[in-house]
């Protein structure tokens, strides 16, 4: 696997932010205490979050890519996907889910990995 593409796709994500807007339908402003609370119900599913953001992206290549992290990526992958997308950054990510950014790194760099091992050509 080249680490070219490995860069490119590393930067489409992270960069994403500055020019689009991703703004779910049901965007829930949640704190830290509430993020975590197991028993409290959330109404916002992957599937649905996945979909709006292809909806309001206007670009084949990031439906194709979210198309390849919602196939091969972990629960835990795609939640970080998401937060990478919208800009929160390695670090607000590690808060977020409550660890260390290399971890975050590491989870981030497998989901690339997948879906480039899994892409017909260069995404």
């Amino acid at each position: 696997m080249k680490q070219s593409n490995r860069a490119q796709l590393r930067n489409f994500i992270l960069e994403y932010h500055k020019t689009h807007s991703l703004t779910l339908e049901k965007d829930l402003e949640l704190d830290d205490d509430m993020f975590f609370d197991i028993n409290t119900p959330v109404e916002v599913d992957m599937s649905t979050a996945m979909t709006q953001i292809s909806l309001t992206g206007d670009s084949v290549y990031l439906n194709t890519l979210l198309e390849k992290v919602d196939q091969y990526g972990t629960l835990k992958e795609q939640y970080i996907f998401l937060c990478l997308l919208r800009g929160y950054g390695i670090n607000r990510t590690a808060e977020i889910f409550n660890l260390d950014p290399r971890n975050i790194r590491y989870k981030f760099d497998k989901l690339l990995d997948k879906i480039l091992k899994h892409s017909n050509s260069a995404i």
